[in-house]
């Protein structure tokens, strides 16, 4: 049920509507110049809650009625009460913490209720959202949820696997876990550049961040600028406790990323064991 259809519970030929009031109650103090007879019924000197013209205009709306015990009352429709507008402090939004049942070991992931608000905020149904940096997928999550078209970018190998997983557990249809409302296509090939030399390839970081609450495990990616993506990591830690425990440039670094994947135990983009160890891995790939 919707916010609407809780609020605005009755209904009639219409539309939906709630009750409300039309008379003063005592405790707001004597108006006569609010006693009037309205419809056959004269109010007590407390009054009416309007003025005469007012209260006609409801009348002629259709929107003015008697309860079954003679007191009269008015009909609210959605459009009469639109709500106060979210601000850009939304404190009914709160970080996931480690025993959320959304988390996946992510240590930036956000939750799926912002991805929500922000997709609604801001895109009709049948839209297309980009987020060219999906990470654990809750963007492409929520915008098929939300019937939007959508497109997820990620360089990491991690990132690809996981939006396959959470679109079955959480946006495919339960009775067809390979059916979506949108046609899904996923692709580890990215359209190459047709203005350098053909043999050309392009050089990124392979970087290895750490975080003192996860010992004994680092994130292992790429990035063209290793010091933005520290930045981008340090945002969602107050403390700023993200540190960059290596960082080598070389041209094989997507086959690189996915060989420490492979080698080492990993949760997403993290990868367990020895930092010397991994660090080790990385030379040994750039030097092949």
């Amino acid at each position: 049920m919707t916010e609407i259809e809780k609020r605005f519970s009755n209904v009639d030929e219409k539309g939906r509507y709630m009750s409300g009031p039309l008379l003063r109650s005592g405790s707001m103090g004597d108006l006569p110049n609010l006693v009037y007879e309205f419809q056959g019924y004269k109010p007590g000197p407390s009054g009416w809650r309007m003025e005469r013209s007012k209260l006609q205009k409801i009348y002629d709306r259709g929107d003015f009625f008697f309860t079954s015990n003679g007191i009269p009352r008015r009909k609210f429709r959605p459009d009469d009460v639109p709500g106060a507008a979210v601000d850009n402090v939304w404190t009914d939004v709160f970080a996931l913490n480690a025993h959320d049942q959304e988390r996946l070991g992510y240590p930036t992931q956000k939750p799926l209720k912002l991805l929500h608000r922000i997709i609604k905020a801001s895109s009709n149904e049948g839209d297309l959202v980009l987020d060219p940096f999906c990470g654990c997928a809750t963007t492409c999550v929520a915008a098929e949820q939300l019937g939007r078209q959508w497109i997820g970018i990620d360089v990491s190998i991690k990132a690809y696997e996981l939006v396959k997983q959470r679109l079955i557990k959480e946006a495919a249809d339960p009775d067809n876990l390979f059916k979506y409302k949108n046609t899904i296509h996923m692709r580890t090939d990215p359209p190459q550049r047709t203005d350098l030399a053909v043999d050309y390839r392009e050089k990124k970081f392979v970087y290895v961040i750490s975080h003192p609450s996860y010992p004994g495990e680092y994130k292992v990616g790429i990035a063209k600028n290793w010091k933005n993506r520290l930045n981008a990591y340090q945002t969602s830690d107050p403390d700023r406790q993200y540190k960059i425990e290596f960082t080598l440039e070389m041209p094989y670094f997507r086959e690189t990323e996915r060989h420490i994947h492979d080698t080492f135990p990993n949760k997403h983009e993290w990868v367990q064991g020895d930092l010397n160890d991994i660090i080790a891995e990385i030379q040994i790939c750039a030097e092949v």
